[in-house]
């Protein structure tokens, strides 16, 4: 399966976000090499620009509000 166009430049993929290695691994193999237009950070960062995207939101936090616009509109 093809790798999501943004791994280069997305924390979580790149391990800065301090999680440990297996989860972060297991959550690479799910989201960055799997489905990741299931991702919440892809999600975010096509669907309104990566100055949306908070650093520490997970691929799989698609309920998580958007409160960096104010707003309590998720992306599910």
């Amino acid at each position: 399966m093809a790798l999501c166009e943004y791994v280069y430049i997305c924390p979580f993929f790149n391990d800065e976000m301090g999680y440990s290695p297996e989860l972060a691994e297991r959550t690479k193999d799910v989201y960055c090499r799997g489905d990741w237009a299931a991702c919440a950070r892809y999600i975010v960062f096509v669907e309104r620009g990566g100055e949306y995207l908070p650093d520490d939101r997970l691929p799989s936090e698609t309920q998580r509000p958007d409160a960096r616009r104010g707003e309590a509109r998720y992306l599910a």
